[in-house]
């Protein structure tokens, strides 16, 4: 049974942090792929689920980290997806992205967000925009992803179809650099293609943490600070935006969190950045409810310059297996005070958990029914088997990893907290996978050691855990 309003951090939150890295460019890569925006919503899900740290929780529908239900084996990754819109008689194609992999890598849906595939492990992805006039797909957008020995993404590539000459041209990349032997991203940069194997550096991010939690992104173009309670809630974003026309960074939206003792957020408020008065101005605010750790309805206000509004009400219904079954949002009547069907976002899902779609209909109040009208939106997913040793899975399912110090130099503290009894090896690689150290271990929950690392040259390597259902994996760097 999922907890949603549980947020649970997992590695691919340096995937998720992305997001504030690019917030310049990405705005053209929407341009450029002109994908449905109907599920694209300003609220404490779609705004904060995907760039948060700590422990804390969101109204959040998808509490493991490649986005399938509680208890699905993790076997499946999504291979497409496309979107429709109703035209009043059917739905219409409007566009269709595909998914390849290899070594293993999967991902599957953001329930939180299910526009959004930042968290998907793949190698390479081509969207096709429909052509109504001729009745087909027109190549769009094109991306390549880069990893590294465990499954770190290196690289993120953008190119765009190119008419005239029908092939791809590059148009911007992003490099991604960790802190040495941790799985922590310190950094991105961002470099635009000049033609043929050229790129010139535009921007560059840099990551600031405490403990394991991201309490600062910086660049040129896009600034954020975190801050965070003593559960590692986190409780305010603060951001800047860079400003073509004065050529400085201005404060542009301040978010502000609150949380029941469940770690349950129970109110978002954002606010505004005003020149003017050079304050923060209320803008939104939202106010969650939960049932047995699900959100059951949320509250959504606006500022009227002097008090908070009632604006729209979300309720939420789920499958017996725990998953998202329907979204209603209802819109506020002010002059009859009463609330009033708007739109219902109804989830559809396989035999294996999965969803398969997600329709959008509205309210007709003649009839007093759901259904299509005219620019109402579908989703639709697919997906393949597949044999998975993603790195990232086995982490979480298997147990608890840590290592110090980092770098090492003669020897490493290494700590294990498995999920259950097991007997396992522990391995260090070189970065080609030729092990270097072996031990064997018996049955055991936990392990506390040293491992003398003093006859290794300096260099990366890769240390596993491994048992006979998973591996915990760590890289690790050794300098003298």
């Amino acid at each position: 049974m999922q907890k949603y309003g549980k947020f649970i951090v997992t590695a691919l939150f340096k995937r998720k942090i992305h997001w504030l890295m690019k917030q310049m460019y990405f705005i053209l890569v929407a341009l450029l792929v002109a994908q449905s925006s109907a599920f694209a919503r300003e609220d404490a899900e779609s705004a904060t689920t995907g760039i948060v740290s700590g422990s804390g929780g969101f109204p959040h529908f998808t509490p493991q980290n490649d986005g399938t239900s509680a208890g699905v084996v993790h076997s499946y990754r999504m291979i497409g997806r496309t979107a429709a819109r109703f035209d009043g008689s059917l739905f219409l194609p409007i566009d269709s992205t595909t998914y390849s992999y290899s070594n293993g890598r999967g991902g599957n849906v953001n329930a939180d967000n299910p526009s959004n595939d930042e968290a998907i492990l793949f190698d390479e992805s081509y969207t096709y925009i429909y052509n109504t006039s001729l009745n087909l797909y027109d190549n769009r957008l094109y991306r390549k992803q880069t990893f590294d020995a465990i499954n770190e993404i290196t690289s993120l590539t953008y190119s765009s179809w190119h008419t005239l000459t029908s092939a791809w041209k590059d148009s911007a990349r992003y490099l991604y650099s960790y802190i040495p032997g941790t799985s922590k991203m310190d950094g991105s940069q961002l470099q635009i293609s000049s033609g043929g194997a050229m790129w010139v550096q535009h921007d560059q991010s840099s990551l600031t943490y405490s403990g394991n939690n991201v309490v600062a992104v910086n660049s040129n173009s896009y600034n954020a600070s975190f801050t965070y309670d003593a559960n590692n809630n986190i409780t305010s974003i603060e951001d800047k935006v860079f400003d073509h026309s004065t050529g400085t960074l201005n404060n542009n939206q301040h978010k502000a969190y609150a949380y029941n003792s469940d770690k349950e957020v129970i109110s978002y408020t954002l606010q505004q950045w005003n020149s003017g008065t050079s304050s923060w101005v209320n803008s939104k605010f939202w106010k969650y409810a939960y049932v047995s750790g699900k959100v059951i309805n949320s509250l959504e206000y606006n500022w009227n310059g002097n008090e908070w509004k009632l604006a729209a009400k979300h309720i939420f219904d789920y499958m017996a297996s725990g998953d998202k079954k329907t979204e209603i949002v209802q819109i506020w009547d002010a002059v009859n005070n009463a609330f009033v069907n708007a739109t219902n976002e109804e989830w559809a899902y396989n035999n294996e958990g999965l969803v398969t779609s997600i329709t959008i209909s509205s309210w007709n109040s003649g009839s007093n029914n759901w259904q299509s009208i005219a620019g109402n939106t579908q989703m639709r997913f697919y997906y393949e088997y597949y044999s998975p040793t993603s790195i990232r899975n086995t982490i979480t399912k298997l147990g608890e990893m840590s290592i110090y110090p980092v770098p090492a130099s003669s020897t490493i503290h290494l700590s294990l907290k498995w999920d259950s009894p097991r007997a396992y090896k522990i391995g260090i690689y070189s970065i080609t996978g030729q092990q270097v150290i072996a031990l064997n271990e018996p049955l055991a929950a936990n392990y506390n050691g040293e491992l003398n690392v003093g006859s290794l040259a300096s260099g990366t390597y890769i240390l596993k855990a491994s048992s006979a259902d998973g591996e915990l994996v760590k890289k690790i760097e050794i300098i003298r």
